[in-house]
């Protein structure tokens, strides 16, 4: 049952989202890719858009006030993604075209997230 409600959630959130300037890069752009958080209680809740101008939208959770938004860098194995605010920075290394959260090397999620070490975003 939770997993249907999480699927719910985020189809909701991301069809409320499409036509969100917050999700267009900064020219405008659309995104070039979207990653669902792969998680057995919270599937599609965290999301991370990439988009082609080095812009991304990361959602921690439907509940967290939190947008992360900013620029991106790519390099080697690793994505490390830059807050606006100058505040935060996510770190996923790229594994087989899916994003692996790096805590050890990011800035603290709340818990309530459920965005561990290791979490999968496909």
């Amino acid at each position: 049952m939770k997993r249907i409600i999480g699927v719910i959630l985020a189809a909701t959130m991301l069809f409320l989202s499409a036509g969100c300037s917050s999700m267009r890069g900064v020219n405008g752009t659309k995104p070039m890719k979207t990653y669902v958080l792969v998680h057995e209680d919270s599937v599609g809740l965290s999301t991370v858009t990439l988009n082609r101008d080095h812009t991304f939208v990361f959602v921690l959770h439907p509940l967290s006030s939190y947008l992360g938004v900013g620029r991106y860098e790519s390099k080697d194995n690793a994505l490390v993604l830059f807050t606006d605010d100058g505040q935060n920075h996510y770190t996923f290394r790229k594994e087989s075209g899916k994003l692996i959260y790096d805590a050890e090397r990011s800035s603290e999620i709340p818990s309530y997230c459920d965005i561990s070490d290791g979490a999968v975003f496909e």
